[in-house]
Parts: C-alpha cells; sequence; structure tokens
C-alpha cells in the first residue's frame, strides 16, 4: 500500500531542465568555458522579465520526465483486492474449521462422560 502511494505521488510531469544543466556544470569532464555559458544560460532573467513583448513569448516548459508507473499502479492494487478477498476466504475457512473441531471435541467429551 505504501509503493502505491509513493508511485501516485510521484506520478506527475517533472521540470528537471535546470537541475540537469547544473549537473552538467558540475561535471569535471566539461571544459571551463562551456561551464561559463552555462552559468551565463542559468543566470538570463525569466521571460517575464524581459522588457521586449517579443521577447516575452513563454513557451510551455517540456517535461523532465513523464511516469509511466500507471499500469504499476493498477496492478498493484488489483493484486491488494485479490489478496484481500482470499485472506477473507481463509479467514473464513479457518474459522469454520475451528467451530468443527470443536464440536467434534464437544462430542467427544460427551460421550466419554456417558460411557
Amino acid at each position: 500500500e505504501g509503493a502505491v502511494k509513493v508511485l501516485k505521488k510521484k506520478a506527475g510531469k517533472t521540470e528537471q531542465a535546470e537541475e540537469a544543466l547544473l549537473q552538467v556544470h558540475r561535471l569535471r569532464m566539461v571544459p571551463p568555458a562551456s561551464k561559463k555559458m552555462l552559468m551565463s544560460f542559468l543566470q538570463q532573467p525569466a521571460v517575464e522579465e524581459m522588457p521586449d513583448d517579443q521577447l516575452s513569448y513563454q513557451a510551455p516548459e517540456a517535461a523532465g520526465y513523464e511516469s509511466q508507473s500507471g499500469g504499476v499502479v493498477q496492478m498493484l492494487e488489483e493484486l491488494k483486492d485479490e489478496f484481500s478477498k482470499k485472506k477473507s476466504d481463509m479467514d473464513q475457512e479457518e474459522m469454520k474449521a475451528l467451530h468443527a473441531f470443536e464440536d467434534l471435541a464437544q462430542q467427544l467429551t460427551d460421550n466419554t462422560e456417558m460411557a
């Protein structure tokens, strides 16, 4: 049940572009000039802050990752339902068996007392 909650919580889209660029910036393999360009790009003002109306068009930010866990969540919920039903059925069988045992034990006790 905890896994289902976690998967549902993270099922939305996640914007990761800035974090991905920061991770690239931290790599040792990236030349200093490229790191400098990345930092200047990341420090640029947001689109809303640009003074020119022609430059202020803001395209929708692409999702860095879109969760594919919907099928897993559904499968886990179906398994939970199936296991709950099986557990309930087995509990009922156990109660019937216990009742039958107690009846038999009572009959044997009664038979030994009458004999």
